[in-house]
């Protein structure tokens, strides 16, 4: 079995650069856009909720919190599609 050395910072770098990716941006915005959802959602403004969790989703969509949170909210919309 061979292991593979893991890729420079250089290497990865340009890997984000080429598919348009910055983590710390986007991880800090996901964040972001979800804690104030969470809020939003506590004061019963629901569809500012939606908003703010579509706007986290679209920064990180891999995130089971954020997908969680957003199916919940449409849940509480009744938009179920």
């Amino acid at each position: 079995m061979v292991i593979s050395e893991a890729p420079s910072a250089a290497e990865t770098k340009s890997r984000r650069e080429k598919d348009g990716l910055d983590s710390g941006a986007s991880l800090v915005s996901s964040i972001a856009c979800s804690l104030i959802a969470r809020i939003e959602k506590q004061n019963g403004r629901r569809l500012e909720s939606l908003k703010n969790f579509e706007k986290a989703a679209k920064y990180d969509a891999t995130r089971k919190t954020i997908v969680a949170e957003l199916a919940s909210a449409y849940f509480d919309l009744r938009k179920y599609a």
